[in-house]
């Protein structure tokens, strides 16, 4: 639905303060940089022509690219508890508090369902199974993760986030034992059996070719409860100061923890590691900090306007990017070759004329369309329409 116009939405009085003002505008920067880092890295001019710091690790370790979703995933708990202490103020029971919740998570799942199922719509014309639509996409793993840590916290405040996160811990290291203890494999980390692969054919069967990694939707909710922490946190009565500092410092202290443990847990973003939950965490403590340090310097705001814009409306900006991307790479024409091209790879085509090295041409593509994108956000901001889920 519409937001009004006006942004932020308003706060209790108590929350209006220049201070609050400045970490607004750091969510909105934090959550549009993370937006245009998932366009960058999901929809490139080339998926062969990627620049190694915005391209996936193959398997252990870690690269810019991998930091992106989990950041997202991780400045949506941050958000929680301005949002749930808003509601309460307002006199909003906790039981309709989680209905809500309830209900915005099934909208982000289904949403992220639909969106998944454009870009391999002509592959399911030639019968292809329905499991190539990723069970924990991008938005149905924001959708799980926001419903557990957002229940955790609204039915046990800080207790909660501690003891969900205990629990979502403990269970991903009982199947990793459990693994360890049936299997006759020796590396439950290995890339073509691992025990992620293991507990979804002994939960879902074998019907689903593509790994889905169920249990990865566990250190995913560790890394949102992260976040809740840190929101819960900047909204107590401290000095900025003193806050930033800290922050720093259990920033810095996850990110050597996650270096240190990598010998016994490697650092994978597709197992979702409690190392890698670890390094993610750590690092959006640290940009978080940056951000609501810079933000403060005029300058700096103005040059990062266009982020501000896009993280006022990041889920319909990151929609909007993914559906228009899935339909240009789905539909194409006949090529004067006589082979199927993609309307994308025309695109693509076109800037090859440019004569720049390939990965240069890669990357320019994937600017032009997000600066495209940006200019739908503005238009949306101009109008003062925020749409929420």
């Amino acid at each position: 639905m519409f937001a009004s116009r006006g942004y932020p939405p308003q706060q209790p009085a108590a929350k209006s303060s220049p201070e609050n003002l400045v970490r607004f505008a750091t969510l909105d920067i934090f959550r549009g940089l993370c937006i245009v880092g998932m366009v960058l890295v999901n929809h490139p001019g080339d998926p062969a022509q990627v620049f190694a710091p915005i391209r996936h690790v193959e398997w252990h370790g870690w690269t810019l690219a991998d930091l992106i979703a989990p950041g997202f995933l991780w400045i949506v708990g941050v958000v929680v508890p301005l949002a749930i202490g808003k509601h309460l103020t307002a006199g909003l029971s906790c039981g309709r508090l989680q209905l809500t919740i309830l209900r915005r998570s099934v909208t982000l799942y289904a949403l992220g369902m639909l969106i998944d199922a454009i870009p391999v719509l002509d592959y399911l014309a030639r019968e292809a199974a329905w499991a190539e639509i990723p069970v924990l996409g991008i938005l149905q793993r924001i959708a799980v993760c926001y419903m557990i840590a957002a229940s955790a916290f609204l039915w046990g405040g800080l207790r909660g986030v501690l003891g969900a996160t205990l629990a979502c811990v403990g269970i991903y290291i009982a199947v990793l034992c459990a693994f360890s203890s049936f299997s006759d494999r020796a590396d439950p980390f290995a890339p073509e059996a691992n025990f992620a692969t293991w507990f979804d054919s002994l939960v879902l069967g074998t019907s689903l070719n593509s790994g889905q990694r169920l249990i990865t939707a566990l250190t995913g909710t560790v890394t949102t409860l992260s976040g809740i922490g840190v929101g819960c946190y900047i909204g107590a009565g401290r000095g900025a100061g003193k806050k930033s500092l800290l922050l720093v410092l259990i920033g810095a202290a996850s990110l050597v923890s996650g270096e240190v443990l990598d010998s016994w847990i490697p650092i994978n973003r597709h197992l979702w590691t409690p190392t890698f939950v670890l390094i993610t965490s750590g690092m959006s403590m640290l940009l978080f900090v940056a951000l609501d340090h810079f933000t403060r310097w005029s300058p700096f705001a103005r040059a990062v306007e266009p982020l501000t814009v896009i993280g006022r409306n990041p889920i319909t900006i990151y929609c909007l990017a993914t559906v228009v991307y899935g339909l240009t790479t789905s539909v194409g024409v006949t090529g004067s070759r006589g082979d199927w091209v993609s309307l994308w790879t025309l695109g693509y085509e076109q800037f090859l004329r440019l004569n720049l090295p390939p990965r240069l041409t890669s990357l320019a593509m994937t600017v032009i369309y997000i600066m495209a994108i940006h200019l739908v956000a503005q238009f949306l901001d101009r109008r003062g329409w925020y749409i929420r889920i």
